[in-house]
């Protein structure tokens, strides 16, 4: 968990038992209030993202549930915005087609409209959110697309917020946000830089590789340069992943190159991020039970997510793979053997970050189970 200076908020998640901290970036308001609400927001449940271990910045997306695995054929999305997060259900049309759907937990936003590639939310307000108008910002991949994120934010006034993104190996990187001010030039822009902990994930059933993070934030209003946020990294000594150790804010008199690298201007004081190891920092998430009785239990990363499953090897032969959704973990495939085995080593043998496992026969040679 971080420990930082002044200019962060800590925040707890009294449902999840996990630990927030934000630290917001300060944009020019727009027109009617229509301007980007960012913020770096610090989750202890968070994985190795754009902004490292942890570290997001989330401007909105719909995505699929990844709460019992993937169901590209399915109706299970899920509607992330304004800091909320809301299960989706569909209200007219079939799965996986167009159609109208509304939150599962009735709240601020009255209507959900996915229409071919492209979903549009509209809030209370008469607000439209637009999300996956672009290539750009829709992560896909085989078999289909996984996530759109947010494009557009239009009120009832025209005011808009646009937002464009680059892709990459999977990835999606947000690029720039342009927003209605009294001016003509008024966007954020994001520089990123290569990283060598670049982590690839399979929560999408397709390969995703983080190869870049986030490096610095330039904020201009008519024409003028605002303010920029430059990011510094350091790699943990343990994992060798990239863990956030400053963001520095520079004045209107900075500079910023075509790489993002910020030169002259004033520096105010640092928000300067220690890490450490919360005490009492383990409780019960869960509990249950299994069909049946296992005699041997093998920890693993089974699809890929990051997150520790298990293969479980009955008493009575054959095998299942029990995935976690970060809150407990749940049967997601059974099977058997062709022959029995008498010993069984976890690991990820052909290199996609899942685990497999090899597999030596009672009778002698061996077998290598790849994961899928």
């Amino acid at each position: 968990m971080p420990q930082g200076s002044s200019g962060g908020t800590v925040l707890p998640d009294l449902f999840t038992g996990t630990m927030s901290y934000s630290i917001p970036i300060e944009v020019p308001m727009g027109r009617k209030g229509m301007d980007p609400g960012l913020a770096l927001t610090y989750k202890s449940s968070g994985g190795n993202g754009v902004v490292g271990m942890g570290w997001e910045m989330e401007v909105g997306a719909v995505e699929r549930s990844r709460k019992d695995g993937v169901d590209y054929g399915g109706d299970d999305y899920v509607l992330r915005l304004a800091g909320a997060t809301v299960d989706l259900v569909r209200t007219s049309g079939t799965a996986p087609g167009d159609g109208e759907f509304r939150a599962k937990i009735e709240g601020a936003f009255s209507r959900v409209k996915k229409t071919g590639s492209v979903w549009e939310v509209t809030d209370k307000t008469g607000t439209r959110y637009l999300f996956g108008q672009t290539a750009a910002s829709r992560q896909d991949g085989t078999p289909g697309i996984f996530k759109w994120s947010l494009d557009q934010v239009i009120d009832p006034n025209d005011n808009s917020i646009t937002l464009s993104y680059l892709k990459d190996q999977g990835q999606i990187y947000l690029d720039r946000i342009d927003y209605t001010y009294p001016g003509p030039t008024n966007y954020v822009k994001f520089y990123y830089e290569s990283r060598t902990d670049a982590p690839v994930m399979y929560t999408t059933n397709f390969a995703v590789t983080t190869a870049k993070r986030l490096k610095t934030i330039d904020v201009m209003a008519n024409g003028l340069r605002q303010r920029a946020y430059e990011l510094s990294y350091t790699y943990s000594t343990s994992t060798g992943r990239s863990i956030l150790a400053s963001v520095q804010q520079f004045d209107k008199n900075s500079l910023v190159d075509a790489n993002g690298t910020v030169t002259g201007g004033t520096a105010l004081p640092p928000i300067s991020l220690s890490w450490v190891n919360s005490s009492n920092s383990i409780y019960q998430a869960g509990t249950g039970g299994w069909p049946s009785t296992g005699e041997r239990y093998y920890p693993g990363d089974y699809n890929g997510d990051g997150k520790t499953d298990v293969l479980v090897i009955p008493s009575g032969g054959g095998w299942q793979v029990w995935l976690s959704n970060g809150t407990g973990i749940y049967q997601a495939g059974t099977g058997g053997w062709p022959s029995t085995g008498e010993r069984y080593y976890p690991g990820d043998y052909n290199g996609d970050g899942k685990t497999d496992v090899l597999v030596i026969p009672s009778g002698g040679g061996w077998q290598v189970w790849l994961s899928n």
